[in-house]
């Protein structure tokens, strides 16, 4: 994905990371020399691993609490990134919805979504969630994050959204598809919502979670590839295990050991 959206327009961006936790996208986009302006975290482990890698970035913290003077300090950003709280909208949760206290959080963030268009020159926003914000409330909570992102009212939700789509407002374009792990790499079905509105020349370039060469795969390949590698690390583990003894004397000190 940024292959095919930020090297067609710029390649240096400043971004905004909100509900930051311990700053997957920046490891993932080092090599790229982007720069973070901006993180948002309250969790204490989680702001420690900030403070260690990233000392000279301003951690906003709580993310109810981020004024507009706040947001204008930080100068042009092109770009914010954010997965807003998602336990009440996973099937796995109470399924409170947009309206619950964690995942209403979702709106703090379109708040700051407002300032930065304001003040910062703010051309992409990409928002990730689980595959259950589609079902939540019966889809009009997606519906909601959709009339969010790019401002506008009275969408219908259809069913047919859950593999992908786009939507155009006065505002911006706005595509969303499903990305499953398994699609790249990853021994497992772990999918996911990903949402980016363009308040910028979207009409000049081409098509980015769209992208058929890079974002869809075929489903069964990916199954076969996926329990072939299972079997390899099957297969490994049957031959050769490493476990490790823990010192009665001390207890950190661990020694691992060759079965």
């Amino acid at each position: 994905m940024r292959d095919c959206l930020f090297f067609t327009f710029k390649e240096y961006m400043r971004y905004l990371s909100l509900f930051s936790g311990i700053e997957s996208c920046s490891v993932a986009w080092k090599d790229l020399s982007w720069e973070c302006v901006g993180l948002s975290e309250i969790d204490p482990f989680a702001c420690a691993v900030l403070k260690h890698h990233y000392p000279t970035i301003p951690n906003l913290g709580d993310i109810k609490n981020i004024t507009e003077e706040q947001i204008k300090a930080l100068g042009d950003i092109d770009l914010i990134l954010f997965g807003s709280p998602c336990q009440d909208l996973s099937t796995a949760g109470k399924r409170k919805g947009l309206s619950g206290e964690r995942s209403s959080l979702f709106y703090e963030a379109i708040r700051i979504i407002h300032y930065v268009k304001k003040h910062c020159q703010l051309r992409f926003v990409l928002w990730e969630n689980v595959y259950g914000t589609f079902t939540s409330n019966q889809g009009k909570d997606f519906v909601a994050v959709v009339e969010s992102l790019v401002g506008i009212r009275g969408v219908n939700y259809n069913e047919k959204w859950e593999k992908e789509g786009v939507i155009l407002s006065d505002d911006g374009l706005l595509e969303w598809c499903t990305l499953d792990a398994q699609w790249f790499g990853v021994p497992q079905q772990r999918r996911r919502v990903f949402c980016l509105a363009d308040f910028g020349n979207w009409y000049q370039r081409k098509p980015i979670l769209l992208e058929q060469q890079y974002m869809q795969k075929d489903y069964q390949e990916v199954r076969r590839k996926e329990k072939e590698y299972s079997n390899q690390i099957f297969r490994s583990a049957q031959t050769k295990c490493r476990t490790f003894r823990v010192d009665p004397n001390n207890s950190n000190a661990m020694e691992f050991q060759n079965e």
